[in-house]
């Protein structure tokens, strides 16, 4: 070895012994790494769903919630010396310096946990001197400031598995399908080895690698005392119970929390950052187990709202984030079909039409401009060859009173009203319009749901409610109610929308929600939608807002088993909602009147009497 590197050698040595007593004394950062941000999302019971570290999701938990078997994995392995020294290893550092002058190389090798951890968290993974000097001042100061637990803590829950887990919680789960507490001393070798290079010691990807790596650790582990002779001797087989949808469909939902949370102003330096969301976890679970249930390659998207709060409880954009992280529910804009006609309907409301108002549902050939034909037919060719009411119209889903109640109001009138209602896309002047050929978004078409339930009160739909930075409130989200829609005609709508299950009207016609009325334990007003492409399910109580849209990612045709998976969807996860509560219903404006009236021909005879409601101003 040439005097030269023996010099630098001695330099670095000096620059690190340097370091050490300059951050005893000054205990400060440099300006120039990287932030720290720490951030725990909260569910509407403000109980904890997610961590990040500097943008990293990990599910953070406390040291006493790792089984021992990985601390003493990762201490045996990757720093013996972890309980004595202060955050790196001189000898270590030597040791290595001299290997990377001989090879002229720079190499890893000497790196405590704590020096890991502060690389994994303020640093890059470039292999330069001066990277590696911040590592070793970071880590004197990290260890000045926090005890060797702490570091453990932070490390264990901040480091990466590969396949885009990080933290010991997620990859036990990922890759072995139980909290981390549980795990073996196979399965904690197994874990700890895949740190020392992902992609090399993955036991999914290189099961050989790791396996030979879990050797080596356990001999380690036994040389430390800290595996019994009888358990080193019998090792146990790896056995993988590989769970790769843990948590992935929280995402969809998630990445809209980030996307409202990057539009908020705050300092994010050095961070402990608390979001406090509006998420169902439990009405998540619920869904995110029902839409597995549909065929292989139907592809299913869920949107719930709360009514008077806007409040967004749950959204799940697909079956398989992992699959697919296209969200459906907010990003994918189809046909809907005749879930456009409740809007359709209360535009004929607020031009003076009565629910009992009737138009025949016969074959119907339109003129349009004196020159256009178009003949809408209704579904299967059934028609009821008579005078119907708008509510059993909205009931059966009768083209042919929609394209007649459109052309009576204009196509404008209707293309202004679905402004109203916050549907962006641009609307084609075109009668079709009335069986809903414009494209929509799910999260549109349930929010307009929405306004309806909430007896037009139009809340703003919102994810976050509060966000603290260093326990400081700095954002709080109240609830905004836009107020464009008339309460007692919302509360009409409310009631006609009741009829798609009402099956006491089944006759040549059958109502829409006849397949899952026997499903339903309370009241709910509701519409669905079909066109060979797409299946929608909207529908609502004053308590909560559900929509449901399936179909194929490629516009495949749906099959005719496809075509009622988005009802039972639906259905299934309002009463798993519901299922604890009161059947609460809207209470009835002072200026709504009711007649007891025959349900289809809206006279006062015949055997579907009940009571109509209509606004008497």
């Amino acid at each position: 070895m040439t005097l030269r590197r023996i010099l630098k050698i001695l330099f670095f040595s000096s620059i690190v012994l340097l370091f050490s007593s300059y951050t005893y004394i000054f205990n400060k950062l440099p300006d120039d790494i990287y932030y720290l941000k720490r951030t725990t999302f909260y569910d509407y019971k403000n109980e904890p769903y997610l961590s990040t570290i500097n943008n990293h999701p990990s599910t953070w938990v406390n040291l006493d919630e790792v089984s021992p078997n990985v601390i003493n994995a990762l201490v045996s392995i990757e720093d013996k010396k972890f309980y004595t020294h202060s955050g790196f290893d001189f000898l270590r550092i030597v040791k290595t310096l001299v290997v990377n002058t001989l090879s002229r190389e720079i190499k890893g090798g000497a790196s405590t946990i704590t020096q890991q951890y502060v690389k994994n968290i303020f640093l890059t993974n470039s292999q330069t001197y001066s990277r590696k000097l911040k590592e070793v001042y970071l880590a004197l100061l990290i260890e000045n400031k926090y005890s060797k637990n702490d570091i453990l803590e932070g490390f264990l829950n901040s480091v990466y598995f590969g396949h885009g887990i990080y933290g010991i919680e997620d990859a036990s789960h990922y890759f072995y399908n139980k909290p981390a507490i549980d795990l073996t001393i196979e399965e904690s070798a197994s874990l700890i080895a895949i740190l020392n290079a992902p992609e090399i010691y993955s036991p999914i990807k290189q099961l050989q690698n790791n396996i030979k790596r879990v050797n080596l650790i356990m001999s380690e582990m036994y040389k430390d005392g800290n595996v019994s002779k009888d358990d080193f001797m019998n090792r146990k087989p790896i056995l993988l119970s590989i769970n790769k949808n843990y948590k992935s469909n929280i995402y969809y939902f998630q990445n809209e929390v980030i996307n409202k949370l990057n539009d908020i102003s705050f300092s994010r330096r050095f961070s402990k950052i608390d979001v406090y969301t509006t998420l169902n976890k439990d009405l998540y679970n619920k869904a995110n187990h029902i839409i597995k249930n549909t065929p292989n390659e139907l592809e299913a998207s869920i949107y719930v709202i709360e009514p008077n709060t806007g409040n967004i409880l749950t959204i799940i954009g697909g079956k398989n984030y992992t699959d697919s992280e296209f969200n459906r529910a907010t990003n994918s804009y189809r046909q809907p079909g005749s879930s456009i006609k409740p809007f359709l309907y209360y535009t004929a409301l607020e031009y003076g039409f009565k629910p009992f108002s009737t138009f025949e549902s016969t074959p119907t050939t339109f003129y349009i401009d004196g020159t256009k034909s178009y003949s809408p037919r209704n579904y299967d060719n059934q028609y009821f060859n008579d005078e119907i009411t708008m509510t059993y119209a909205l009931a059966t889903s009768d083209n042919i009173y929609a394209v007649k109640t459109l052309l009576f109001l204009g196509v404008d009138s209707f293309i202004e009203s679905l402004k109203d209602f916050n549907f962006k896309q641009k609307i084609s002047n075109n009668p079709t319009i009335a069986l809903g050929t414009n494209t929509v978004s799910l999260e549109e078409i349930t929010s307009a749901y929405n306004c309806f339930a909430s007896y037009g009160k139009q809340p703003e739909p919102k994810i976050i409610n509060r966000v603290f930075v260093n326990d400081n409130l700095i954002y709080q989200n109240y609830v905004k109610n836009l107020g464009r829609f008339d309460e007692e005609n919302t509360y009409i709508i409310n009631d006609m929308l009741t009829h798609m299950f009402n099956t006491n009207l089944n006759g040549s016609l059958s109502v829409t929600g006849s397949s899952i009325t026997n499903k339903l334990s309370h009241r709910y007003s509701g519409k669905s939608g079909s066109t060979d492409f797409d299946n929608w399910m909207i529908g609502y109580n004053p308590q909560i807002t559900i929509g449901v849209w399936t179909g194929y990612d490629n516009n495949n045709k749906l099959l005719e088993d496809d075509k009622g998976y988005a009802k039972q969807i639906w259905a299934e996860l309002i009463e798993f909602y519901m299922m604890d509560k009161e059947n609460a219903w809207f209470t009835k404006p002072e200026f709504v009147g009711k007649r007891k009236l025959d349900l289809i021909s809206g006279k006062t005879k015949g055997s579907n009497l009940e009571d109509i409601y209509y606004k008497t101003t």
